[in-house]
């Protein structure tokens, strides 16, 4: 379990619990998240080309400290829940669509 996933030094689980709040924009194949909450540098862009034909998979996108994340993407279409996670953390932070 890290102890880093809630940003301090007790353990949060293996999930960021704070939510992410901002908009998912999808154009042609690339995902853009806007974030509207006070964590600072957690918007992002990237390339959905490496989906699964069933819109699984996982993707890499790199964010403002040059680190590497992954998206990753369960089977269907249209807004769904994903999960972010960085290469050096054990935790990940899920992104659920509200109505």
């Amino acid at each position: 379990m890290s102890t880093s996933c809630g940003g301090g030094t007790v353990s949060t689980g293996p999930e960021w619990t704070a939510p992410a709040r901002g908009q998912v924009d999808i154009k042609g194949n690339t995902l853009t998240f806007k974030s509207t909450s006070a964590i600072p540098n957690h918007s992002f862009t990237v390339d959905l080309r490496a989906l699964n034909p069933d819109g699984s998979g996982k993707v890499v996108g790199t964010d403002n400290n040059n680190r590497e994340f992954y998206l990753t993407f369960d089977p269907g279409s249209g807004a769904r829940t994903f999960h972010m996670t960085y290469r050096l953390k054990a935790c990940r932070r899920v992104y659920t669509p509200t109505a």
